[in-house]
């Protein structure tokens, strides 16, 4: 059997990080808790209200209240919660949805309502308290089209790129082969000098063979 040797250094340091890491994941949390909590701080529940009611034998409870937006933009995708308490202030359920369809105008007023199945005994409940978890603002049709022309101007230009780069270099290809001083537009020259030169050698040819045909007796 071997003796294993803890190094007094080790341990010191695994006793220390312990109580750090717990103290920067609870700084942590609460930093997104308060971030959550102050996700939309424009868009406000002013008043709540809360009632249970027993339908086809189920125990529902239903959240009404109103919202106040006092930014400038339209508010809509929302997502609501509800904390509800008993009387000793024990939270015993928590109604979070969102709200599809509901648009809260700005500097306006809306209402809203949640509504799900009891989770706790309806007398239990005593008090509710509700806030915005998330929302977004409405992005006005009159302010998209700039946006849209350039992501189709970007989208154009990755379609078509390739092919107008490869047209151009075709212009260039031909432009350069093709064009005045070009090697083509030599090689065409000296043909051309190489033709008069064997129509003049073709003429002198001719020539003496007429000046040999008339000495001859």
């Amino acid at each position: 059997m071997h003796n294993t040797l803890i190094n007094p250094s080790r341990l010191w340091l695994k006793r220390m990080l312990v109580p750090v890491l717990l103290v920067l994941t609870t700084h942590a949390l609460a930093s997104a808790d308060d971030d959550a909590s102050a996700a939309n701080p424009s868009l406000q529940v002013v008043q709540t209200s809360f009632n249970t009611v027993n339908a086809n034998g189920h125990s529902v409870v239903t959240v009404l209240g109103d919202l106040k937006n006092t930014s400038n933009t339209t508010q809509e995708n929302l997502v609501l919660e509800a904390k509800l308490f008993d009387s000793s202030g024990k939270l015993v359920d928590v109604i979070s949805q969102p709200v599809y369809g509901l648009l809260v105008p700005a500097n306006q007023q809306v209402s809203f309502r949640l509504q799900a199945p009891v989770a706790a005994l309806p007398d239990a409940y005593a008090s509710v308290q509700a806030r915005v978890v998330s929302a977004e603002p409405r992005i006005d049709i009159a302010s998209r089209p700039s946006s849209t022309n350039y992501s189709r101007l970007w989208s154009m230009l990755g379609s078509w790129g390739p092919m107008l780069l490869l047209i151009g270099a075709w212009f260039f290809l031909t432009r350069k082969y093709n064009g005045k001083g070009s090697a083509q537009d030599k090689m065409l020259h000296a043909i051309e000098v190489q033709n008069q030169l064997l129509e003049r050698q073709i003429a002198a040819i001719e020539a003496l063979a007429s000046a040999a045909a008339s000495r001859k007796p």
